[in-house]
């Protein structure tokens, strides 16, 4: 697994983040925010996850949706 410089994985959650908040009506899934971000899916699902422990996101069938 490769290693994140200091401050590149907040910095990767905060983008996910602004994606979640652009997308409040509708929704995002982790596909959609991997592409939009250029990441992979994989490494959105974990910035997901991570979000919706600290209660800033949950999910609601695919979709994904920020709590701000």
């Amino acid at each position: 697994m490769a290693r994140l410089h200091k401050g590149e994985g907040e910095n990767k959650q905060k983008r996910v983040a602004n994606v979640l908040k652009g997308n409040d009506l509708a929704g995002v899934t982790e596909s959609e925010t991997a592409d939009l971000l250029g990441l992979e899916r994989r490494t959105v699902n974990n910035y997901l996850r991570s979000l919706e422990k600290s209660g800033k996101a949950k999910k609601k069938g695919r979709a994904w949706f920020g709590i701000f």
